[in-house]
């Protein structure tokens, strides 16, 4: 998500903890993730997964009192409730992957697109990205650093490693 601020160009999400206090940040973060999360369910309610949920695939309208919108529909990929796809090819931007697209030989649309919001909701809070390049699902974690309880919850659920356990739109 970039923004133009005194004519330098910055991601937003990296600046967020400068820009207000605790309280209102937390408050900025949960409205920014509710209107992705609406965007990205009306997706998965039409069985169409975005494949490419990112940060920098966000922007904030100047209108509709701010909302984040969701954009770069390049990726798109219709999908039956059970359909599973190869994943030989690398899909949407790797470090906000699903593990299973990068070390398995299957993966699931819509399993893929939550691995990603829930990589989102961590960029967004944290200011930085949960995995890296060298990330290996064997052996590293996912470090998860202070937090309330329930954002903390919905991260480590969505960023489960099992896409069995990973949390869906019921949980």
């Amino acid at each position: 998500m970039h923004h133009k601020h005194s004519g330098e160009e910055f991601l937003f999400y990296e600046n967020l903890d400068k820009m207000c206090k605790y309280d209102q940040r937390q408050f900025v973060i949960g409205r920014l993730f509710f209107d992705l999360c609406v965007g990205l369910y009306y997706m998965h309610s039409w069985q169409t997964a975005h494949i490419d949920v990112k940060p920098d695939n966000t922007v904030i309208s100047s209108k509709d009192d701010g909302k984040l919108m969701l954009i770069d529909f390049n990726t798109v990929e219709p999908y039956e409730d059970d359909t599973e796809f190869e994943s030989n090819e690398v899909r949407g931007t790797p470090l906000f992957g699903s593990p299973e697209s990068r070390y398995k030989e299957t993966f699931h649309p819509e399993k893929f697109d939550m691995w990603s919001l829930g990589a989102t909701l961590y960029t967004f809070y944290y200011g930085k990205i949960a995995t890296d390049e060298d990330f290996d699902i064997e052996n590293d974690q996912i470090q998860f650093e202070e937090a309330s309880e329930p954002i903390l919850d919905l991260m480590k659920g969505l960023l489960e490693f099992d896409p069995e356990k990973r949390w869906n739109w019921e949980k």
